[in-house]
């Protein structure tokens, strides 16, 4: 194991293709990302994802008229699109707090830059959905990434 001068080494477990004929177990490859990376990456999501919000927003109120009694229903619809920001990114980068910066980052692009119509309290929603992943993944120590981790946040 030999140090990365952009950034510290991040282990990663591979086993499909890397395995040891000889005992079955699994060789451990490391994946190196500097933090310039991870930035940038992170801006890329946050910009991203605060459009896709501003245009849940957008179909939100249309969705709840046209459904009448069943209006709430409309938010049940369009959850998925508010709240898959913080595991996407805790499932790239794998590390604490990347789900939360993620998150927060989208909701404030989404009232900054597009002007949500919820106002600042999408701050607060964007940093209870951000803890929320968070939690999920530190349930386990950061150590598991499946779908099984990814979907018992929601």
């Amino acid at each position: 194991m030999h140090q990365n001068p952009a950034g510290p080494a991040v282990p990663e477990k591979i086993t499909a293709g890397h395995e040891n004929p000889d005992t079955q177990v699994p060789v451990v490859v490391e994946r190196r990302t500097s933090p310039l990376h991870t930035t940038v990456l992170l801006a890329v999501l946050g910009v991203t994802f605060g459009f896709v919000f501003w245009v849940a927003d957008q179909i939100y109120a249309p969705l709840h008229l046209a459904l009448g009694p069943f209006g709430s229903l409309a938010e049940n619809v369009l959850a998925g699109a508010w709240i898959v920001v913080a595991p996407l990114a805790l499932y790239i980068v794998r590390r604490p707090g990347v789900g939360i910066l993620a998150e927060m980052l989208a909701a404030a692009v989404e009232l900054v830059v597009f002007a949500s119509p919820f106002g600042p309290m999408i701050l607060v929603i964007g940093l209870v959905q951000g803890v929320g992943a968070e939690l999920a993944f530190a349930l386990t120590r950061y150590r598991r990434y499946g779908w099984g981790c990814s979907c018992s946040r929601a």
